[in-house]
């Protein structure tokens, strides 16, 4: 009778090498402005694999071998390159294990030096994931010796304030010694009116005398006081004398003297 041996194949299992992730740069369509750039990868075999054959690893650059200008070991690839010229340029790595199984990677990049950039510099390091050296639109202003210019702000001269003219101050302009002056018209002078009261010479003779008055006036204030006071002092004791009937020298009161000189008599008719 027939018998079914197996319903499947078995399949060996592949121990391909591979690059670790991010670590090949110049990444692609990186963009440098300078003609140095550094090659750089790291890769490593798969678990259980036979490991990285350093001698089998080959890299090209534009499809021309640079093996041997690179430093190769079983785990890490690096290269520089220099003189490279404007335009875009491609490298390949490729890497093997002892096995014979195989992998490889292919980046692209470009080259724009700027007028006047130097023949070398420029680079970026091959550690800096981006693998760029400008700007993605190519404006970078990076020197070939890998220095970004900075433009100097051209300082602008500030303006003093001009000087002020005094009030009651007038200037007229004197023409100068070269012109003749017959035959001139006089041009009208600039003048600034309005003039701070109280000074110069011809401005005080009106306060001077004020204040003389004001000083006569405010000495008559204590001898008007005075004077009032005596007078009310005497018309009060001629009151109270009055009032106790007493007769003034000559004969007569107070009271009488009153009525004789126009003076309305008292309610009663009595002193």
């Amino acid at each position: 009778m027939p018998i079914t041996l197996a319903s499947g194949h078995d399949v060996a299992t592949r121990f391909d090498p591979s690059f670790t992730s991010g670590s090949v740069v110049p990444k692609k369509g990186a963009r440098f402005a300078g003609r140095t750039v550094e090659v750089q990868a790291s890769y490593h075999d798969n678990s259980n694999g036979t490991g990285i054959s350093p001698s089998t690893i080959t890299v090209s650059v534009d499809g021309k071998s640079k093996t041997k200008a690179a430093h190769i070991s079983a785990s890490h690839l690096s290269l520089q390159l220099t003189k490279l010229t404007d335009g875009s340029h491609t490298f390949i790595i490729r890497i093997h294990d002892r096995a014979g199984n195989d992998a490889h990677t292919q980046h692209s990049f470009t080259v724009a030096v700027p007028t006047g950039g130097g023949s070398t510099g420029g680079g970026t390091h091959p550690g800096n994931n981006t693998g760029s050296g400008s700007s993605s639109s190519g404006s970078s202003t990076s020197s070939g010796s890998g220095t970004t210019v900075h433009s100097t702000p051209t300082p602008k001269a500030t303006i003093s304030p001009s000087q002020g003219v005094s009030p009651g101050v007038t200037l007229t302009p004197t023409p100068a010694s070269s012109f003749p002056a017959s035959g001139l018209s006089p041009s009208p002078s600039a003048s600034v009116t309005g003039q701070v009261a109280g000074s110069g010479s011809g401005g005080g003779g009106g306060g001077h005398t004020a204040a003389i008055v004001g000083t006569a006036l405010a000495a008559l204030v204590p001898l008007g006081f005075a004077a009032s006071w005596i007078v009310r002092r005497n018309l009060m004791g001629a009151i109270a004398g009055a009032s106790r009937g007493e007769i003034l020298q000559g004969g007569s009161s107070v009271w009488q003297r009153f009525w004789k000189s126009g003076g309305s008599p008292p309610a009663h008719g009595g002193e």
